[in-house]
């Protein structure tokens, strides 16, 4: 076997043939500051396993390597893995790098909707396997974490499906949803690169609320521009000339129907009379809108492989109670089984299915379109040189 630095040309070849092939290894995440290198090996004339590293300086001058979703090989060929794992810790070494972070695109346990494992497969051997030949496995994380990529993540299963046996899954409530955000004059637009600081002021108003840290302006340019087709950025915009339409018309009924009411303190009545102060209460708001159209939610979605993955969104908060997410799911799900994907990926969610008030959030609506949860095996370490072991030193000291 022979381990040698592979072209784009080789590295992209072999990518899209592995069943572990993922957005995260694509040359197109070369995207601006980002240095890469493609190493693979060679059995023969074939490449038997390959990775995209890419590598960050630190303020001591030692690389941190990282191989987003690799190594891309079959882990249960010892011999292949055994070899990679020896060139590329020589190959990392020569270029000052102290440790390989690597999260392979492999399932763990397989697992429902409620996330109960269940016994279609069961991979927890990957973990042992990658242990005896030096790597440092994390751990069975629960949570978010912004060092890690998603461990957990929730999808739908499209494969040989029409859209209307998707939806049979969908929970009574988030379809409610979504056809009262229809009702409200929702429009969900594909944007244009100049619309990019709109989608990221939404998103920004978003993490700073929950807590979490955006990716920056840039990151997002530089995604459209290497993504192109491949990239979608919708944003839905409240019409507020439809939506002041709808609920005067809407009003207007219902004032009708309160006026032909004897007694105005029956049950009906006093429903009819909760409508007109609801609707009211709406008009109201309106009066304070000063645009026609308002960007009210935003979400990023990458179209890669047989999935269509949801990366990032955001809401504006005041404006949750339109239901603009429900909408632009709506509309994505349906676009992925018109066009023939596997896989609807929500991406990432806690791994923590507790109930009642300690529910996560995230995870209740991305459970609600249907699916089930996905448990991959987590982030393994292979140490280089000495500074890792002082690096972990110094981490478990400051804890």
């Amino acid at each position: 076997m022979e381990f040698r630095e592979l072209s784009e040309k080789e590295f992209v070849s072999y990518l899209t043939k592995s069943e572990l092939d993922s957005f995260m290894q694509s040359p197109k995440m070369d995207i601006k500051g980002v240095c890469s290198y493609y190493v693979g090996v060679l059995d023969g004339k074939k490449v038997v396993a390959a990775a995209r590293l890419t590598s960050r300086k630190n303020r001591f001058g030692y690389n941190y390597f990282y191989s987003p979703r690799g190594l891309l090989l079959d882990y249960k060929n010892e011999e292949v893995l055994s070899f990679f794992t020896s060139e590329i810790k020589k190959f990392i070494k020569e270029k000052k790098g102290y440790v390989l972070h690597i999260d392979p695109n492999i399932l763990c346990k397989s697992r429902d909707a409620n996330g109960e494992v269940t016994d279609e497969y069961d991979n927890t051997d990957i973990v042992e396997i990658l242990k005896r030949h030096g790597y440092v496995h994390a751990g069975y994380t629960v949570g978010y974490d912004t060092r890690y990529q998603v461990r957990w993540q929730y999808v739908i299963d499209l494969e040989n499906k029409t859209f209307d046996e998707v939806v049979k899954d969908f929970k009574p409530h988030h379809l409610s949803k979504i056809k009262k955000a229809e009702k409200f004059g929702i429009i969900v637009k594909d944007i244009e690169y100049d619309d990019l600081p709109t989608f990221k002021k939404i998103t920004e108003q978003t993490s700073k609320l929950i807590g979490f840290s955006d990716r920056s302006l840039e990151y997002y340019q530089e995604m459209y521009k290497s993504f192109g087709k491949d990239v979608r950025f919708l944003i839905a915009y409240l019409d507020v000339v439809k939506y002041k339409k709808q609920i005067t018309e809407e009003l207007d009924g219902y004032n009708k129907k309160y006026d032909k009411f004897y007694n105005k303190e029956n049950n009906s009545a006093k429903e009819v009379k909760k409508n007109i102060d609801v609707l009211t209460n709406r008009l109201s708001e309106i009066s304070k809108y000063d645009e026609d159209m308002i960007p009210i939610s935003a979400s990023m979605f990458m179209l890669y492989g047989d999935e269509v993955i949801y990366l990032f969104s955001g809401n504006v908060d005041k404006y949750n109670n339109f239901y603009a997410q429900y909408l632009i799911q709506w509309i994505m799900i349906k676009y992925a089984v018109e066009n023939k994907y596997k896989k609807y990926n929500f991406y990432g969610i806690k791994g923590d299915f507790s109930t009642g008030k300690n529910a996560d959030g995230v995870y209740e609506f991305k459970k609600g379109f249907g699916g089930h949860v996905e448990e991959l095996i987590g982030d393994f370490y292979l140490p280089i040189n000495w500074f890792y072991y002082f690096n972990e030193l110094v981490r478990k000291i400051r804890k």
